[in-house]
Order: C-alpha cells, then sequence, then structure tokens
C-alpha cells in the first residue's frame, strides 16, 4: 500500500484507486468479499494519511482533502498543499465562517435545487448570484481547482456575510425558500471536488 502511496505520488500520476481496485478484485471471481475493494481502499488511504502527516500536515487539512480526494494521492498531495496554504493564510477565519454558514444550512436537503434567479426579492441576493457565478468559473477554468479554492472563497465572504444579513433563506412562501437554498447550496458544494471544508478546525 505505501509502495502505491509512493509510485503514484513521486512520479507525479493521476490515478483511480477504487477503479482499479475493482478491476484487480474482478480477477478474483467469488474469491473476495464484497467489502474487500473499500477496505482495501481505505487500507491505502490510511497510509497516504499517515504520509501527510508525516511531512507535517495538519492533521485536519489532511482528513478534509482526503474526504474528497483519497482515491487519487497525486492530486490529494496537491490539495492538501494549497488547503495548508489557504488555512495558514491572514483572514482564513472569517472566510471560513462564511463559508461554513451556507454549508450548515443546507447540509439536510437529500436532492440538488436548481437556480431560480427570477426569484430573488432583494439585489443582495443577485450579487451574491454574480459572485458565485465568477466564482464557479474560475475554478472550472482553473489547471487545479486547489490552487485557487482559497483566494476564490476569501472572496465570497463579503458578499455571502451581506446576504446573510440582508435575507431569510428559509423563507416561508416555497418558491423564494427554494431559491434561496438553491444558490446557497451551490457555493456550499464548491470546494467538493477538492475538500470536505467541514471536516476543517473551526468549521
Amino acid at each position: 500500500a505505501l509502495g502505491i502511496v509512493n509510485v503514484l505520488t513521486l512520479a507525479k500520476l493521476p490515478f483511480d484507486l477504487t477503479a482499479a481496485l475493482e478491476q484487480a478484485a474482478g480477477q478474483y471471481g467469488t474469491i473476495l468479499t464484497d467489502d474487500a475493494v473499500p477496505n482495501a481502499r481505505d487500507f491505502i488511504v490510511r497510509r497516504l494519511e499517515r504520509k501527510l502527516r508525516d511531512l507535517g500536515h495538519p492533521p485536519d487539512v489532511v482528513d478534509a482533502v482526503l474526504a474528497a480526494r483519497g482515491d487519487d494521492p497525486f492530486a490529494a498531495v496537491g490539495a492538501v498543499h494549497h488547503l495548508a496554504a489557504a488555512v495558514s493564510a491572514p483572514g482564513w477565519e472569517e472566510t471560513l465562517t462564511a463559508y461554513a454558514r451556507c454549508a450548515r444550512i443546507v447540509r439536510g436537503l437529500d436532492r440538488e435545487l436548481p437556480l431560480h434567479p427570477t426569484a430573488y426579492r432583494e439585489q443582495v441576493e443577485h450579487d451574491l448570484h454574480s459572485a458565485c457565478d465568477g466564482a464557479a468559473a474560475k475554478l472550472n477554468g482553473a489547471a487545479d481547482t486547489a490552487e485557487l479554492l482559497g483566494p476564490v472563497l476569501a472572496a465570497l465572504a463579503a458578499p455571502i456575510n451581506s446576504y446573510f444579513d440582508a435575507v431569510l433563506v428559509n423563507a416561508e412562501e416555497e418558491e423564494l425558500r427554494l431559491a434561496r437554498q438553491a444558490l446557497i447550496q451551490r457555493i456550499a458544494r464548491l470546494p467538493a471536488p477538492v475538500a470536505d471544508l467541514s471536516r476543517l478546525q473551526g468549521f
């Protein structure tokens, strides 16, 4: 397992651990139990976790990244490096607090809501929608989403706070409530390809 981690990270090779393990397991027919692949995958990821911690990266940053990128050790190493830099940057506490306001309020939703900007009532809603569009465009156009995640979330902090100061997300009117939840949900999902920020200290 450690050999796999070292080869992939040192050679800078993108990889999908789960897909590879499933392919390997297919060679064994009915010999393996249903939990063989997830158990093997978790075993390898734990070796990656230990390697990253031994390099001095914060445990919560490692945990957050592996929740999203554990299947790709090389991508995980890069994401841990960039997220650790973001966490140590000035103003990170305010950035995480603003993001957490979004993530907490929609984490109970069991489906992805469609955006519905025509239902907005306040200018701050349109302002946050535009800021979210800009953030998504930057992340989608980046060579590595992890590199820009910190600065992008930092830029969203002010419009997020202005939004929550001006509107009630869980409004009584259903159409308005769903429109507001959809926008907040979209922001909450921006870091998903990089890390689960709810695992960070201070969330």
